[in-house]
């Protein structure tokens, strides 16, 4: 017998996976805190020797850790031990990796530290987002479970210690030079950096990329680069047009377009630049766009 628990407030996931359930014939109940006693009772029942953590953003704490008579068995959407804690796709992207990967690993008491049951890898192809980065990612690793299962339901499954002197871990306060794009970057660094944050058509709960002046800011959601010439100096705004405003990058103008305004909502160009009160031949520099946080590290 089994029991699968989802959790209501994962948005991506909403209702897909009881109805699935409920339509296979599988025992299923929705859990906002999986650690909860309710859950706890409900998992205790059926006496499971697995469980198995796909998808969950909750920490499983001693007491459901201690169920299972053999052990609890996490999916981790990212490479282990260099991509540790959440959203790490779009850390990939924006480190600019060429190659990502997905880990099963059994879980201890840290957070995505227990040893590597499993592992693949593929290319990170370079116009990657994080919304297809996680399609790559939840594929391998059904492939993957279908090569692991038989020796995890065996008893004979091997797995490896992480090297921990190859650990990353990015936690939710980690944030990517707090949002703000730089146009002192070069346009590779801040195509990689947009994209890397372009979760559409799912919500951005993450961090959208952002271009601020005092404490005005509007939300470009996609940089092409126009010419590598350098008439202007980095975050000179040189024009702009119906579709996109063009800025000096280190190596080239960008045009900066797809603007969401203060409430994520769309606008114009010409809107965006009235936002920040600017006009061309003002600069953006990193100097009026506040405080960077800088990225975690493990």
């Amino acid at each position: 017998m089994g029991l699968v628990i989802s959790d209501p407030n994962v948005h991506a996931m909403r209702g897909l996976v009881t109805r699935f359930c409920r339509d296979a014939g599988i025992p299923a109940i929705e859990s906002a805190n999986v650690n909860a006693s309710e859950s706890l009772d409900a998992i205790r029942a059926i006496g499971p020797d697995l469980l198995f953590s796909v998808y969950n953003m909750q920490i499983l704490r001693p007491p459901l850790l201690a169920i299972p008579s053999v052990g609890t068995v996490n999916f981790h959407n990212g490479p282990l031990p260099r991509y540790r804690g959440v959203n790490v796709y779009a850390w990939a992207i924006i480190n600019g990796e060429t190659e990502y990967g997905i880990s099963w690993h059994w879980v201890d008491r840290g957070i995505d530290s227990g040893d590597v049951l499993a592992q693949k890898t593929f290319p990170l192809d370079p116009q990657e987002r994080p919304t297809t980065l996680i399609a790559k990612g939840f594929r391998a690793g059904l492939e993957s479970l279908e090569e692991l299962l038989p020796s995890l339901l065996s008893g004979s499954a091997v797995a490896a210690k992480q090297d921990e002197s190859l650990a990353t871990y990015y936690g939710k306060r980690d944030v990517p030079h707090g949002g703000r794009i730089s146009f002192g970057w070069p346009f590779e660094r801040i195509e990689r950096f947009v994209r890397g944050l372009d979760f559409r058509p799912l919500p951005n709960l993450f961090v959208y990329p952002r271009i601020a002046r005092g404490s005005a800011s509007v939300f470009p959601q996609r940089v092409s680069l126009v010419t590598r010439s350098t008439p202007g100096v980095p975050g000179e705004i040189l024009g702009f047009d119906e579709r996109a405003v063009h800025v000096q990058a280190a190596d080239g103008v960008v045009a900066v377009s797809e603007f969401l305004g203060p409430d994520h909502g769309p606008i114009s160009p010409e809107r965006a630049l009235a936002c920040l009160g600017v006009a061309p031949g003002d600069r953006l520099a990193d100097g009026d766009q506040g405080t960077t946080t800088m990225p975690g590290g493990g």
